[in-house]
């Protein structure tokens, strides 16, 4: 989030962060490949089309 607001010029207000934690696992954290997998970003973009 911050990366998009101080490298690219994104407004504040228009950059949402959630954070999941250990609620939302796509992996086994009993393993090192498992927690490898499990530390990742997930990036959704929404826009509108003005016309």
């Amino acid at each position: 989030m911050q990366e998009l607001i101080t490298e690219y010029g994104t407004a504040g207000n228009r950059v949402h962060a959630v954070g999941f934690g250990e609620s939302r696992p796509v992996s086994n954290n009993e393993t090192a490949a498992g927690r490898a997998q499990n530390r990742r970003v997930v990036g959704v973009l929404s826009y509108e089309v003005a016309q």
